[in-house]
């Protein structure tokens, strides 16, 4: 399931595409900096039950933002 608009993560000065629950979940257990807090295990959570179709996808995206500032992780 995309997202209508995919979010664009600079990491180390490049931007990645971020377009699903599944490229969310993805960054956020095997390619997230070594950053850990609330927002990111609550986004773990949400893009876990969205890739799993248990939540809507809106609540990881709304996560992965979360988590995304958290870290100082710009967004574009």
């Amino acid at each position: 399931m995309e997202w209508h608009t995919p979010l664009y993560l600079v990491v180390d000065g490049q931007s990645h595409v971020v377009a699903s629950p599944e490229h969310a979940l993805d960054w956020l257990l095997h390619r997230w900096p070594n950053v850990e807090g609330e927002a990111l295990a609550e986004a773990r959570i949400a893009c876990s039950r969205a890739f799993e179709k248990s939540a809507p996808g809106s609540e990881c995206r709304t996560a992965f933002i979360a988590a995304a500032a958290e870290a100082h992780l710009p967004l574009e």
